[in-house]
């Protein structure tokens, strides 16, 4: 009987341990897939960049209509020209829905585009400044530099 009290209590205290990590990690595939959904975004964006030389200042003139799904509740978009064409940036913010999970409801993200000195584009994703996801649950491609 005392072994299996000891046993019981084994599986308890794992269980204890695993199940956190697992929440953590469903919240950060689902925040992935969202990032995934807004790479039509990114796509159309580098498009009316080949096209047009710049990018967009909205969305909607990169063609892009408003995106909500299961896990985002909106994204919206930002412009900045820079000093010069080279520091231009467009930035995503991705609002995720509570579909995500409680504790990064209504929360941001940010998939930013910054035009490069060699004519590129290069693509960032961070939590947002004011609102964003927590550190621990951004999938590994938004954690530091990337």
């Amino acid at each position: 009987m005392i072994e299996l009290m000891v046993a019981v209590s084994i599986i308890g205290i794992l269980l204890s341990l695993s199940i956190p990590t697992y929440l953590d990690y469903a919240i950060r595939s689902k925040i992935s897939e969202a990032i995934q959904i807004a790479s039509a975004a990114k796509v159309s964006i580098i498009e009316f960049y080949i096209s047009q030389g710049s990018l967009p200042e909205t969305l909607t003139e990169a063609g892009v209509a408003n995106i909500s799904t299961h896990y985002i509740a909106s994204i919206d978009y930002e412009h900045s020209d820079g000093d010069d064409e080279s520091n231009e940036t467009g930035q995503l913010v991705i609002t995720l829905s509570e579909n995500v999970g409680a504790e990064v409801a209504n929360r941001k993200l940010v998939v930013e585009a910054e035009v490069l000195d060699n004519g590129l584009i290069g693509w960032r994703c961070r939590a947002d400044d004011t609102d964003g996801v927590p550190t621990h649950l951004l999938p590994a491609s938004c954690r530091g530099d990337s």
